[in-house]
């Protein structure tokens, strides 16, 4: 992901094997607020990630600052998917 993300729905490569993994996102909204059984997140970057070796669908990432992907949730399936339970920083 980039340093400072932009909304811009511009792909980028996460994970680059020909032929193996061509894993890709693009940042398509920032600011948001997120609630996740760990709590409720705000200023997170949103992103749509996907793997045209796949085939198919892209996952919805919402990811926050200092913590990592808090839920994901998948385009096929938008009630399933993943969410944060519980989370450590260490030093705090």
């Amino acid at each position: 992901m980039w340093g400072e993300p932009v909304a811009n729905n511009t792909p980028y490569y996460q994970e680059f094997y020909w032929g193996e993994a061509i894993d890709k996102a693009a940042v398509i909204d920032t600011g948001r607020t997120v609630t996740v059984p760990a709590g409720t997140f705000t200023d997170t970057v949103t992103s749509h990630e996907w793997n045209p070796l796949e085939g198919g669908g892209k996952e919805l990432v919402h990811h926050a600052r200092g913590v990592g992907v808090i839920q994901k949730t998948d385009s096929d399936d938008p009630e399933g998917g993943e969410r944060l339970v519980e989370y450590f920083v260490p030093g705090t």
